[in-house]
């Protein structure tokens, strides 16, 4: 059985009304130039970059929710978009090999304690779990969400702006796909859509500084 995270309905109308949330301070046409997000959504931008929410409120109307998504990922800060993300997992409890749930846990510690300890634990336990793991993707998340990608006794290099999103955004994929494994198709069809309505619920909750757990 597949759980859904628990938020409040989404309000298009507030969204329009920009009201502050928690999202980064860059335009939606740069966030959306990070996030790599296909030209459907970005012609939404074409006449004029819009704010954040209104952004939000005219992919939701397109039913563009994977392109949301990635959207929200970049648009939040690395530790409330890490921490969106670990409370769409808890939401969905699997079984995990060992390696797979010390990523998870990792990834959980970073956002409890973002340290460059926890950041490093981070990205130790993302190689052993891999990164076609959903966990694997988190802990990487963590990883990239600042610090020296390079290990500590090397030169300082930064990971790349935003970088940290894709991992989210990937981490996020990759757990839907897991949880639609051997499901039949009919009720994939069915499943996928709510479950990805359920996370941009989750995400914009975030955003207004609201505790998901």
């Amino acid at each position: 059985m597949v759980h859904v995270v628990s938020g409040p309905p989404i309000d298009l109308a507030q969204l329009k009304g920009q009201w502050h949330g928690k999202f980064m301070s860059r335009s939606s046409r740069k966030l959306s130039s990070d996030a790599a997000l296909k030209k459907k959504a970005t012609d939404l931008l074409e006449e004029e970059d819009l704010e954040p929410e209104a952004f939000i409120a005219g992919l939701l109307q397109q039913k563009l929710t994977e392109e949301c998504i990635a959207f929200l990922a970049v648009a939040l800060p690395p530790r409330e978009s890490l921490y969106w993300a670990v409370c769409c997992f808890d939401s969905m409890p699997r079984q995990r090999e060992e390696d797979i749930q010390h990523a998870f846990a990792a990834a959980r510690s970073w956002v409890n304690q973002p340290c460059e300890a926890t950041r490093r634990h981070a990205g130790k336990m993302a190689r052993k779990a891999g990164l076609k793991t959903p966990e694997g993707w988190l802990a990487q998340a963590a990883f990239w969400s600042g610090g020296s990608i390079l290990p500590a006794d090397k030169p300082f290099v930064a990971p790349p702006e935003g970088v940290y999103s894709k991992a989210v955004n990937s981490a996020l994929k990759l757990l839907v796909g897991h949880l639609m494994l051997n499901k039949p198709r009919v009720q994939r069809d069915q499943i996928k859509p709510v479950l990805q309505m359920s996370f941009v619920q989750a995400g914009l909750a975030v955003a207004r500084g609201e505790r998901l757990r």
